[in-house]
């Protein structure tokens, strides 16, 4: 028994591939916060938010630093530097996009030449791309978590291992 041939003629493979390319293609629709961002209360004398980043040439780049809270939920202890870098946006600017490569342990400002490379004209012109190193990676803040058994113990459910470590 010999199996059907379909044939489609090429206006037929051609209205059908323009479908499926219509079909996966979104919508560009310009986003506006409804909401106005409010900072968070701060204990002591720094306001991580109030802060005016003093910007320099870095390679292609622009480079700054940014001082902020170690622990967030004392925003007036401790504070650290973090490493940002952006390509300024080079048309009618509409603000920011913060990049970030995920991790853990990605440097972002080794991502934000990347991203640029490929991002198309239409975000580079209306948007500065900022990207950072987080805390304790890369050029920012280097963090101390502790000795390798105050790690562990943090981390790991079972530690020591009651078997030994072996699987």
């Amino acid at each position: 028994m010999t199996k059907p041939r379909v044939v489609l003629s090429l206006a037929a493979a051609s209205a059908l591939a323009l479908l499926v390319l219509t079909a996966c293609t979104p919508e560009k629709v310009e986003v506006t916060p409804s909401v106005t961002p409010t900072a968070a209360p701060t204990t002591g004398g720094f306001d991580p938010y109030a802060q005016t980043l003093s910007w320099s040439k870095c390679a292609s780049l622009e480079c700054a630093d940014v001082q902020v809270p170690l622990d967030w939920g004392n925003p007036g202890g401790e504070q650290i530097t973090l490493k940002i870098n952006k390509v300024a946006a080079t048309g009618d600017k509409k603000g920011s996009l913060l990049i970030n490569p995920g991790g853990p342990g990605g440097s972002g400002l080794d991502f934000t030449d990347y991203f640029s490379q490929s991002a198309g004209d239409d975000l580079l012109a209306a948007y500065d791309i900022i990207g950072f190193d987080p805390r304790g990676v890369g050029t920012s803040t280097p963090v101390d978590c502790g000795d390798a058994d105050t790690v562990n113990a943090f981390i790991v459910e079972d530690y020591p291992p009651r078997d030994g470590g072996r699987r």
